[in-house]
């Protein structure tokens, strides 16, 4: 029976996947990537065009209404080149279609009909490599490329991390059900002295890199937009969205700085710590030794150290989380380019070991945290039942106030 749970689950899971890598994937290449790069291309091929006079046979401006009124303009063009005669339709070298941004399309409009109603000869762009390509602009469309660029670069990247989770589905462990979760209490298996080092948390310079990324990708182009197309002078607050977007983006860098200025590090214990257990031996260990990274390095730093038992609950629309015991352990000043830092941990009875139940959804977190060199480190500890009394279920729900299960 769980087997074909999960199997329908993995199916299910893969369907939803499917939708947002065929919809994204499509339609990020329809409306951004072909487009763009049609533009690039015919931008890279606009040095090498020659100016050819040509007469206006067909000239209209047709309008779609939808969601939103397009325009585009509608044209034919007749020019001898070596000494035969040519067709052309193409107004832009970027690609022609109707759209609204700006008002391109009537001022092309608007200067070819001037050039017809006098019946004066305009100058199309002629290939000469391939006589039959003309085209009336050869100016690439600046506000249309940064219209397409959150569609060119955002869709795709939608349609890859459904790719991923797809393949996650299948391949990932962590996407397997376990029975386990069922169980009101499981015991969680983080690595001991046996298994390897603990490693700290992440910084969270990635994600806020990333999340930068796609902010600015999409905001950046679009304020442009709205800045190039006039309008009041309150558009001008506009600025205020990429404006975040660098503040996001310096984050990021600055954490990553100070990640690197740490260099890598890694926790061991002589022994797993346990709830009542005194005078718990932990080494924090740097690879990198400490302060050979800084610029204006000090004769000794100081490390600034804490532990708390952590409630986290997820069950609704938002985690919450609440603090069961902390301590703040007394400062520590170690070396220049010291190589590791020897923490002593009393922990105190009456207190819940690191657990999770239904099915992760709750969760109890021993967090050992190390400020150093501005950069703070987390440790999510393995703490074990041990000297004092097992806290029931009961005993957790009066410490975090909410109900538990029996």
């Amino acid at each position: 029976m769980t087997k074909i749970k999960t199997i329908s689950s993995k199916l299910g899971l893969s369907a939803f996947a499917l939708v947002f890598v065929l919809g994204f994937g499509f339609g990020g290449a329809e409306v951004g990537v072909l487009p763009m790069a049609k533009m690039l291309m015919g931008w890279w091929r606009a040095s090498s065009l020659v100016a050819v006079p040509a007469r206006i046979e067909k000239l209209a401006l047709k309008r779609h209404d939808g969601e939103s009124t397009t325009w585009q303009v509608l044209g034919e063009f007749v020019y001898q080149y070596q000494g035969k005669e040519f067709r052309s339709h193409r107004i832009n070298i970027g690609g022609d279609s109707s759209d609204n941004i700006g008002s391109y399309q009537q001022d092309r409009y608007a200067e070819l009909q001037r050039a017809q109603a006098t019946n004066q000869d305009i100058d199309v762009w002629v290939d000469p490599q391939q006589p039959e390509f003309a085209v009336v602009d050869r100016q690439i469309r600046l506000k249309r490329l940064l219209f397409l660029i959150p569609f060119a670069f955002l869709f795709p990247a939608v349609a890859l991390g459904a790719c991923w989770f797809l393949w996650a589905i299948w391949h990932s462990p962590a996407m397997e059900e376990n029975p386990a979760d069922d169980q009101v209490w499981t015991q969680v298996l983080n690595p001991s002295p046996q298994r390897g080092l603990i490693k700290p948390e992440p910084s969270g310079a990635l994600a806020a890199g990333l999340f930068a990324v796609v902010w600015n990708m999409v905001s950046l182009p679009l304020v442009l937009l709205a800045l190039s197309g006039g309008g009041c002078a309150m558009r001008w607050l506009l600025l205020v969205f990429p404006l975040a977007g660098v503040l996001i983006a310096y984050y990021a860098v600055h954490q990553a700085y100070l990640r690197w200025r740490v260099g890598k590090t890694a926790l061991s214990m002589s022994q797993l710590p346990a709830i009542g257990v005194t005078d718990c031996r932990i080494r924090v260990h740097f690879f990198t030794p400490l302060g050979q990274r800084m610029h204006t390095p000090s004769m000794s730093y100081d490390a600034h150290t804490s532990i708390e038992c952590l409630y986290e609950d997820s069950r609704g629309e938002d985690t919450d989380t609440k603090i069961l015991w902390s301590e703040t352990l007394p400062i520590l000043s170690f070396a220049h380019t010291a190589s590791y830092l020897d923490i002593s941990l009393n922990l105190p009875d009456r207190l819940p070991a690191s657990v999770t139940w239904d099915k992760d959804r709750q969760k109890v977190i021993w967090k050992l945290r190390i400020k150093i060199l501005n950069h703070t480190l987390e440790f999510n500890l393995p703490v074990l039942h041990g000297l004092g009394e097992v806290p029931s279920a009961l005993m957790l729900a009066e410490m975090v106030g909410t109900p538990q299960r029996p």
